[in-house]
């Protein structure tokens, strides 16, 4: 997205033009269709260009989404649980957890 809203002199430091350029050229080539204008000192999207941003930019919250939900999912797997048992039970616990454990799956 900042490739779409920032001029190249503004970009940072570790974005390698070159890089940055492949990577436009290739979407453009997928899509068929120029999304920013080159003749310009400076680099601007063009009317295809802005009609993908919306896009773009619902692709990004989507990516995002999905990666904090799986975030989420990967803390509940690693969760620590910790009980205090009578004697009793203490003999029978390792049973007990694997069939708690194995109807959570489900």
């Amino acid at each position: 997205m900042a490739v779409a809203t920032t001029a190249p002199s503004e970009w940072p430091t570790r974005w390698k033009r070159s890089s940055v350029s492949q990577q436009i050229r290739r979407l453009e080539r997928e899509f068929g269709l120029a999304l920013f204008d080159r003749t310009t000192p400076t680099v601007m999207l063009t009317a295809e260009g802005r009609a993908f941003l919306p896009h773009a930019r619902a692709i990004l919250r989507a990516e995002r989404s999905a990666a904090e939900a799986m975030a989420g999912l990967r803390a509940e797997q690693e969760s620590t649980l910790r009980l205090g048992t009578s004697v009793g039970l203490g003999t029978r616990l390792d049973a007990l957890l694997t069939v708690l454990s194995e109807r959570a799956r489900r």
